[in-house]
């Protein structure tokens, strides 16, 4: 079972998230803000996530993902961003977003597309 971290600092989305990753069968560590991104990803460190769902909406998210891309152990971290509104380009090192409102078939699909 793979474990996803994921970032979200509206909390409908955070719960709606979380059943779907948990429908999906994926284990998940929740973290509420960009802050708290680092400190949940050292503490599973051991387990080695698979992937991080990131509000790339909230503050720090871009100072996160520098941290994180310099992080010897986690540089390869494959990133989803969510975000309220629809791009052409993806932000830098981010592997896809996840457009609000989504459905579980488009989480899966972007799920297996990064993992």
């Amino acid at each position: 079972m793979k474990t996803v971290v994921f970032a979200e600092n509206d909390e409908l989305v955070r719960e709606l998230l979380g059943e779907i990753l948990t429908l999906l069968g994926y284990t998940w560590t929740l973290a509420r803000n960009a802050a708290d991104v680092l400190d949940v990803l050292t503490t599973v460190k051991e387990v080695r996530p698979a992937l991080l769902i990131l509000d790339i909406e909230m503050p720090g998210t871009k100072i996160l993902i520098q941290q994180l891309k310099s992080d010897p152990v986690l540089h390869d971290l494959p990133i989803i961003g969510v975000t309220g509104e629809t791009r052409e380009q993806l932000p830098e090192h981010v592997e896809d977003l996840l457009v609000k409102p989504f459905t579980i078939s488009t989480i899966r699909q972007k799920l297996a597309r990064c993992l």
